[in-house]
């Protein structure tokens, strides 16, 4: 249990033995594998990462012991795959943004006689978290994984759909927010840090010009401007989530805490814009375009995989375990990768794959691993096919779906007899898991949409 645990596998309310059961059998032969892949690396490299894990346990498990706390154990909901979960810094109000389905929802667990005042000024406060917030490479205090936020601007900027909400800034006007001058301005959890990160090779960027090359005056102008601006933006956002809370329909749960007290738990949902995809896409572009260009992937591939893998939520983990935008296993695809870019044999931690710009770098670079792997399969549709299916269930298994075992170098005759939409059958018929034969589908169909624009 304890890997299910520092893997982050997703706790779902009311799941049955049976499932639970399903869940740790999937889990264990997956786990089995990437240790098996992962034999051949040095021991030193091997025991760092078991050190690592020990800690990150041990930590991950005292932040899901205090949610528990305020939530109980059948209602703890933590990040998945497509699902972006951060809790306040007192554990009593969090919110759930599935990017997949394309909806934010926002919960505060409050006492069972609390007022409707009282409700509305925690809602209020948790919608402006929300709004705000750029997420976390690590939302509780560590000493072996590096916080920081996962993106510049806030990870919801342009994505909540607000036209069904009366927002009328004029009504507000002068209308102060009740709750306390700490909690307006609070950020999501940003934990200090006390281990250092897992270093990559500096670079150093000569085209930067030193602030001191700009007239002092006009540095002091620039930043008088900015701190405007983000005080101005603050103040909308208070607003909107003032409103929002009011106008809001409300639903109404109760949960009991490991605490042993009983909580009335009020909900209330928001839809993402109709294109969150699509718009999510446009934050990574830049990051994108620069790994493409560096390991010669084509761009809509890389946001292809992504859609795929995580529909974009930065903080995505899956039971494998995975971690990020293009999810990354550490002891396979991300030692893998990170040794190919940087010549080195380190372990990517969960903290390190949740930085975006490092995730689909080393995502990037695996898909150019896996295309130097099937750089035999003559036709550059088909390689590409090959190299989709070995993202998700690793080159040997598209040779088992050839030849029955997994030595890649005998099953590039076999490839090479099948024209593109007669290798797009066999991998979608005959790869060796469902999910496999699924991903191809999807990652091709979605790399159709990238293309067109």
């Amino acid at each position: 249990m304890m890997w299910l645990i520092v893997c982050g596998l997703p706790v779902q309310a009311q799941t049955t033995k049976q499932e639970l059961d399903s869940l740790v059998d999937g889990f264990n032969m997956r786990m089995a594998a990437e240790i098996n892949a992962f034999e051949h690396y040095a021991d030193s490299v091997k025991e760092a990462y078991q050190a690592y894990l020990e800690k990150a346990t041990a930590e991950f498990n005292r932040y899901t012991n205090k949610i528990q706390k305020i939530w109980g154990g059948d209602s703890i909901i933590l990040d998945s795959r497509y699902e972006w979960v951060e809790y306040s810094n007192d554990f009593q109000a969090r919110s759930i943004v599935n990017f997949e389905q394309g909806n934010a929802r926002v919960e505060v667990a409050v006492d069972l006689d609390a007022s409707q005042e009282e409700i509305d000024e925690k809602l209020t406060e948790a919608l402006y978290r929300l709004m705000v917030s750029r997420g976390s490479t690590c939302p509780y205090p560590s000493q072996v994984d590096q916080s920081r936020p996962i993106t510049k601007n806030p990870v919801l900027d342009g994505l909540l759909d607000l036209s069904g909400y009366h927002l009328d800034s004029a009504a507000a006007k002068g209308k102060e927010l009740r709750y306390s001058a700490t909690a307006a301005k609070k950020m999501p959890p940003q934990p200090v840090v006390r281990g250092g990160e897992l270093g990559i090779p500096r670079r150093t960027d000569t085209s930067r010009h030193s602030p001191k090359d700009k007239p002092l005056a006009r540095t002091k102008l620039e930043k008088e401007k900015g701190k405007l601006a983000d005080e101005k933006q603050t103040n909308e956002k208070e607003t909107i989530a003032y409103q929002v809370a009011r106008q809001s329909r409300k639903s109404v749960t109760q949960v009991t805490g490991e605490d042993g007290r009983k909580r009335k738990v009020v909900h209330i949902q928001m839809p993402l814009v109709h294109d969150n995809l699509s718009k999510s896409a446009a934050l990574y572009k830049d990051i994108v375009r620069k790994y493409s260009e560096r390991f010669c992937i084509e761009q809509p591939l890389i946001f292809a995989v992504i859609e795929q893998e995580s529909a974009f939520n930065p903080e995505a983990v899956s039971s494998a375990p995975a971690y990020g935008l293009m999810q990354l296993v550490p002891t396979s695809g991300g030692v893998h990768a990170y040794s190919f870019v940087y010549g080195v044999e380190k372990v990517p931690t969960k903290s390190y794959l949740f930085d975006p710009e490092r995730n689909i770098e080393l995502g990037t670079a695996y898909l150019r691993i896996l295309y130097n792997m099937f750089d035999r399969v003559n036709d550059s549709d088909c390689r590409r096919l090959c190299v989709i299916a070995g993202y998700n269930t690793g080159a040997g298994n598209v040779s088992r779906a050839f030849i029955g075992s997994t030595r890649l170098s005998n099953a590039y005759d076999e490839i090479n007899k099948f024209s593109y939409r007669q290798l797009y059958r066999h991998l979608t018929h005959h790869l060796n898991t469902a999910e496999a034969r699924n991903y191809v589908k999807g990652v091709t169909k979605r790399r159709e949409k990238y293309i067109k624009k």
